[in-house]
């Protein structure tokens, strides 16, 4: 689990990234991260179904998009490192943590790999987190809910 600083501005977790060498799937080549989902789908033995845009109706200014579910209860969140040092070993940068539980929350589902990879260094981690109700309820989604505000306004 993520120590969570109490008295963060939500610029701090939602918005700033850890670290500068991260990005997300949509900024990096389609072959390795196919490469990268094969992998993980034959190591696991799993297929992937796209669940597509959930809008939860407990909320309808938020959504998620989800390609990778597994199952009734899992979902898989992707993620490469430009430059892999040890720093970002066996830590998952706050950004991620949270886009997790939103996707689970969202998604009702129970648990999420996390799959950091680098192919060109030949490095993946990975990591099952599981949805913290505490954490979404108490601290994320109240700082989702003042960010985006009352959709009548």
């Amino acid at each position: 689990m993520i120590n969570i600083n109490k008295n963060a501005r939500r610029e701090d977790l939602l918005f700033t990234h850890d670290f500068a060498c991260l990005f997300d799937e949509e900024d990096c080549d389609n072959n390795e991260i196919n490469t990268v989902k094969k992998w993980y789908s034959n190591n696991k033995n799993v297929e992937y179904i796209s669940l597509g845009l959930i809008v939860p109706n407990w909320d309808k200014r938020i959504g998620a998009i989800i390609n990778t579910a597994i199952g009734n209860n899992g979902l898989v969140l992707f993620k490469t490192v430009l430059d892999f040092d040890q720093t970002v070993k066996n830590k998952i940068p706050k950004h991620h943590y949270a886009e997790m539980q939103c996707n689970l929350a969202i998604s009702k589902r129970c648990w999420c790999d996390y799959v950091l990879f680098s192919i060109e260094q030949g490095f993946c981690y990975t990591e099952r987190v599981y949805f913290d109700s505490v954490y979404f309820h108490e601290f994320l989604y109240p700082l989702m809910s003042e960010y985006l505000g009352d959709l009548s306004e």
